[in-house]
């Protein structure tokens, strides 16, 4: 009976820290205030695992999320979201030219790369992004804002979902980042 307390530890241990692993990191980061805006500038590193990488070589378009966010700080309530954006990118292989295209789904911009790292780049790079406006943040209250990347799941093709929601190899994404905005 040991011997099976020992091995469900051992199992439990080796799930939650595969649970914890990230593929996107966060590589770069800056926040700044220019012209009564608070600005972002940031750079997330992706890394696509094997069973990841042959379903996009298989035609399988990925969709990569963005989230940003600014909140409010609030002490007995949760904090409370001031301002929200989303941006999603549609990553696919081109198998007759061996390229990769990107497209921003919000903007429609198309980008077309020689190589899957270059592709992973643009869609991980972000420049001059504004968060908020300077007046629309009070004094008397404090702000934070936090970002974060992810591979949607629920836009992958509908028989694919019950296999890839339960495989490791799929939990693409990072964690939040969150830091204090200064008023």
């Amino acid at each position: 009976m040991k011997r099976l307390k020992t091995i469900y530890l051992i199992l439990m241990m080796s799930i939650s820290v595969e649970c914890l692993a990230t593929t996107i990191k966060l590589s770069s980061f800056d926040s700044y205030e220019q012209d009564n805006d608070y600005l972002l500038d940031a750079t997330f590193a992706l890394e696509l695992s094997e069973e990841v990488l042959k379903a996009l070589k298989h035609g399988i378009p990925l969709q990569i999320n963005t989230d940003l966010e600014v909140r409010m700080i609030r002490d007995w309530y949760p904090d409370k979201t001031i301002q929200s954006m989303n941006y999603i990118y549609q990553l696919s292989h081109q198998p007759l030219t061996e390229d990769y295209l990107t497209v921003n789904l919000k903007t429609g911009l198309r980008a077309y790369y020689d190589s899957l790292s270059a592709a992973l780049m643009n869609i991980g790079k972000f420049s001059n992004i504004k968060l908020v406006s300077k007046q629309t943040l009070s004094a008397e209250n404090q702000y934070k804002g936090r970002i974060r990347m992810y591979l949607d799941l629920d836009s992958l093709p509908a028989p694919m979902r019950p296999q890839v929601y339960f495989s490791d190899s799929w939990d693409i994404n990072s964690d939040w980042h969150e830091w204090l905005i200064q008023e």
